[in-house]
């Protein structure tokens, strides 16, 4: 009994009991579990070389219930993920509760910086943050027939002010942030960009009732996001973007992804505000043009409120799954020292990837 209460005895004891090869294999067995757990967390759960794919993707960490997580919820969803990253499998969990804990802390941590996000620089509070300024346009139309366009100037001005001002917070947490002045300058540029157009194009069509007029806000909107975006990604632009391969080892940075990535986010913000700003004027226009609205006027405004929730929350993750978030790139359309680099790598990639943002 002695000899097997000490560590050598016990091991004497073991050797015999279970050979030497054996005990590697199992121990080679638990290594590799540790290092590969059921999954790899850190690979997105659907496949993101389809658009819906990328859409399940999105939809799930873009969903308005994330923001009603609690802190506490929110940390504990990142302790989770963190251990099932280290090889604990979790077993009191479902493949499907981990995914979820996932979506949670993809929905509120910056995934640059790891930072927890501000709510209101959240993707997913776009819907109900857009929701309280249309509904602010609406209960200060003047009639069913109003527009935007045609309310008051300071308000107008309030308003864009209020939705630039969001813009810019969104920006500024999907990013690794920047520089005070960058910052302001991107608020500045874009507010301005966004006020300036809608009164531009009131002047343009003061004294029209063209129904084109209604798709104003739409370029007022990209308008005013272009430039935000573009300031605030700046030093992204003058210095480039971070390229690796497809085993996350870093080249080196390139102005030429950094352009694509730029323009495919502006593409995309534009693709979130279509459906809402063309669609839904052309829905509301038919039904006002069948007498809908004769006997009830006050029911147009609440049925375009009701609707522009339900189109955008569609919308917004449709906007961004246009291109994947880890996209591809040729070598070839690199720039020359780049692709001087690549090609000195053992078994050259003939595409590389770089993060496009939101």
């Amino acid at each position: 009994m002695a000899g097997t209460n000490n560590p050598d005895g016990f091991d004497k004891l073991l050797n015999v009991i279970l050979p030497k090869k054996s005990r590697e294999a199992e121990n080679w067995a638990m290594e590799e579990k540790e290092k590969n757990p059921r999954f790899n967390i850190d690979n997105p759960r659907y496949n993101q070389s389809n658009f819906f794919g990328r859409y399940k993707h999105f939809a799930e960490i873009l969903h308005p219930k994330n923001l009603f997580k609690t802190d506490a919820e929110l940390y504990r969803a990142k302790d989770l993920v963190n251990k099932f990253r280290k090889g604990d499998d979790l077993l009191g969990m479902t493949d499907d509760d981990i995914w979820e804990q996932k979506a949670t802390i993809d929905s509120a941590f910056n995934p640059l910086t790891g930072d927890k996000e501000i709510i209101s620089g959240r993707i997913g509070a776009l819907l109900p943050i857009n929701m309280a300024i249309i509904g602010g346009m609406k209960i200060c139309q003047k009639n069913a027939h109003e527009t935007f366009l045609r309310s008051s100037t300071p308000y107008q001005i309030f308003l864009q002010w209020v939705l630039q001002t969001c813009n810019a917070v969104f920006n500024m947490s999907s990013t690794k942030g920047g520089s005070l002045s960058q910052v302001g300058t991107a608020y500045v540029c874009s507010t301005a960009a966004g006020v300036g157009s809608v009164l531009g194009l009131r002047h343009v069509f003061r004294n029209t009732q063209s129904f084109h007029f209604k798709f104003t806000p739409l370029w007022a909107a990209t308008v005013a996001n272009s430039m935000c975006i573009t300031v605030m990604r700046f030093g992204e632009l003058s210095n480039g973007s971070p390229i690796f391969t497809s085993d996350n080892k870093e080249i080196g940075q390139s102005k030429i992804a950094a352009r694509q990535g730029v323009s495919q986010v502006i593409t995309s913000r534009f693709a979130m505000t279509c459906p809402n700003s063309v669609l839904l004027p052309i829905a509301m226009e038919f039904l006002r043009s069948k007498g809908a609205f004769k006997n009830h006027p006050k029911v147009a405004a609440s049925l375009h409120l009701c609707l522009f929730g339900v189109i955008f929350l569609y919308a917004i993750p449709l906007g961004c799954c246009l291109y994947p978030q880890i996209h591809p790139i040729s070598s070839t359309d690199l720039e020359p020292e780049l692709q001087e680099k690549i090609q000195k790598l053992p078994g050259p990639p003939t595409k590389v990837f770089y993060n496009k943002g939101l």
